[in-house]
């Protein structure tokens, strides 16, 4: 099993939450799993699919995949929303929700075979507020060496919510 380290804000830090039961390991010793054992009640009858709304950098259109060769950003000083469903695919070099103070950036992940990668960092709530849901056996991979940052700068807030069978 890969194991990504995940860290809860900065130097001064931000509020942050994690949902699900202990696992994982972080540099700072603390567990985490980001797989719970509860089944998730959502039901898709949805195409394969990514759709987009609101500030996303850069801009693509909605497909069955996305893919950014540089950043992603998902609500960098407005609100944006990234949705893949029922085996859509997300790829990019990294991920920010939520960068700047007025940020807001939110990505939902539901249903088999729907993937998001990413090798490099990925940071739920920057400056702003980020929220990843990852739901009804969708799954996130991160590259080796990358971290999963929750809540990184003061003032800052992060979501990670991963239920449902999702890893």
């Amino acid at each position: 099993m890969r194991r990504t380290a995940i860290r809860r804000g900065g130097a001064h830090g931000g509020s942050g939450a994690l949902y699900g039961a202990p696992q994982a390991t972080t540099r700072s010793g603390v567990r985490y799993t980001l797989v719970a054992a509860s089944v998730c009640a959502i039901t898709s009858t949805a195409l394969a699919g990514v759709t987009t709304t609101g500030q996303l950098l850069p801009q693509l259109p909605d497909g069955s995949n996305y893919f950014a060769n540089g950043l992603l950003v998902v609500g960098d000083d407005q609100a944006g929303q990234l949705t893949a469903s029922a085996g859509g695919a997300v790829h990019a070099a990294g991920v920010t929700l939520g960068r700047q103070p007025t940020g807001d950036g939110d990505v939902l992940l539901t249903g088999a075979g729907t993937t998001f990668d990413t090798w490099g960092d990925l940071i739920v709530g920057d400056a702003g507020h980020g929220r990843l849901r990852v739901y009804s056996n969708a799954r996130v991979n991160t590259a080796p060496g990358a971290d999963l940052i929750v809540a990184a700068q003061p003032g800052s807030a992060g979501q990670l919510d991963v239920t449902g069978g999702a890893r």
